[in-house]
């Protein structure tokens, strides 16, 4: 993806929080019965134009593309699950917009907004809809990947779910993780159990940040032990479930027993 660093009506070259390409914007919000959810808005500075994503902070959403003059595209969800959805008709009645599903933009897998391209990666496991929003190093990943930890398999296809975790796990390692829901310091208390030598918990723990809550693929590589399959580590808490542990997804399933 093009990386720009001038000509930019919105953030002047330079600016505080620029870095060129595509913007994201995190928004969190409570559900009544969830807890805390994340929205997010991704956006192009050069052309105003932006896409909601699980778009439940309807207020915070709406007085941000009033400041920043951009005009809302797309509304869309990385999953279908009412805590994510619930904001999304508001949502257009105030900012306009048009309704895509996940399921029609993994169709077509990718969408714009202005010269920039949007990657939606299909990661059935958590949902069957589940997808994975990817514009350059961010990766809007909803309830399949989390800071920390994944999401329950709640379509119990654990084939597919695997799968999918291991699509997304093989980005860049600079790629930039912001979850549907903020788990880091629930997620730091699982691993203390699985993995409790693990050295890089508590620095992991200390750099969440409430007002943008994000991780690097490659810090997960190192605290998350639902994408950690192969590490010996592991081998104790996998063991511990009886389940055979040849295969790497064998493996992995024998950790989510432990989810």
């Amino acid at each position: 993806m093009e990386r720009r660093n001038s000509g930019n009506p919105l953030y002047p070259a330079g600016a505080a929080g620029y870095h060129g390409g595509m913007e994201v914007k995190q928004f969190r919000f409570n559900h009544p019965e969830i807890g805390t959810v994340f929205a997010y808005l991704l956006f192009d500075p050069v052309s105003g134009e932006a896409a909601a994503v699980d778009g439940g902070a309807v207020e915070e959403m709406t007085r941000f593309l009033k400041e920043k003059k951009l005009t809302l595209k797309i509304i869309t969800n990385t999953h279908r699950h009412t805590d994510h959805t619930g904001g999304d008709e508001a949502l257009r009645a105030a900012a306009g917009g048009t309704y895509q599903g996940p399921e029609e933009l993994a169709a077509s897998k990718s969408f714009t907004l202005g010269d920039e391209t949007v990657e939606v990666i299909s990661t059935p496991g958590h949902s069957e809809d589940s997808v994975v929003f990817r514009a350059g190093e961010v990766l809007i990943t909803g309830d399949t990947l989390f800071t920390g930890t994944v999401g329950n398999c709640y379509t119990r296809d654990y084939e597919a779910y695997f799968a999918s975790l291991k699509r997304v796990t093989a980005l860049p390692g600079t790629c930039r993780i912001y979850p549907g829901h903020d788990l880091r310091e629930y997620a730091v208390g699982a691993a203390r159990k699985l993995d409790p030598s693990n050295p890089h918990l508590e620095g992991y723990l200390a750099k969440g940040d409430p007002g943008n809550e994000y991780s690097l693929l490659e810090e997960e590589r190192k605290v998350n032990p639902f994408i950690r399959w192969n590490d010996p580590a592991l081998e104790p808490a996998r063991r511990s479930t009886g389940r055979p542990r040849d295969t790497e997804f064998q493996r992995w399933r024998a950790l989510m027993d432990l989810h």
